[in-house]
């Protein structure tokens, strides 16, 4: 939890609340391109992204999380990881309930591999760069609740559509996901749990 309370100090500290704790509107529309199984629009979308990302971290602090400016790349650059994350040609191609299942594994903590993490993804006075801190940056930064406020609602969308059947949907997706390693080999701890209200 230290790195909550440095991350937090730094953001309280930096005068960027307002900013950081605004969802970001990229990340809002591209899982809506996801859901829609717009992989154009999400590519889009991504690329925009990456592009926000490199100006924030090429701006003058950008490259120092404990600067209001490096806050801000920091969630600039967890936005576009995120969304690339979301553009899996093998997962995009499949089902809505299995899109939904991938979209709440990612919003929960798991897929991420700590060695594919950007190492510019990383908080206030701390150089090692791990899945926890990420967990953390996410959570402080409002990208943890945008995603699980659309798989909410893709939730209850899919209960209505399915009724008797959902279940056992759900199941069949989890399981096309994990037979073609879509969850990954090491799976990360969820958070779900954790994500500022």
């Amino acid at each position: 939890m230290r790195w909550m309370a440095v991350l937090a100090a730094a953001v309280l500290s930096t005068g960027c609340m307002g900013d950081l704790a605004k969802g970001p509107e990229t990340l809002t529309q591209a899982v809506a391109a996801y859901r829609a199984g717009d992989v154009s629009g999400l590519r889009t979308l991504a690329d925009e992204a990456d592009a926000s990302a490199k100006a924030e971290l090429a701006a003058k602090g950008g490259d120092d999380p404990c600067t209001d400016q490096g806050m801000k790349a920091v969630k600039a650059v967890a936005v576009a990881y995120f969304i690339r994350l979301l553009d899996n040609p093998m997962v995009t191609s499949m089902s809505p309930e299995a899109r939904y299942m991938y979209l709440s594994r990612l919003g929960q903590g798991g897929v991420v591999a700590a060695r594919d993490i950007p190492p510019t993804i990383r908080t206030c006075k701390e150089e090692r760069n791990g899945l926890r801190a990420f967990r953390d940056v996410l959570t402080m930064l409002s990208v943890v609740q945008v995603v699980m406020k659309e798989t909410d609602t893709w939730n209850i969308d899919l209960q209505e559509q399915y009724g008797t059947e959902y279940a056992a949907r759900m199941e069949a997706a989890e399981l096309t996901l994990r037979r073609n390693g879509a969850f990954g080999r090491d799976e990360a701890p969820r958070w779900a749990t954790r994500h500022t209200p």
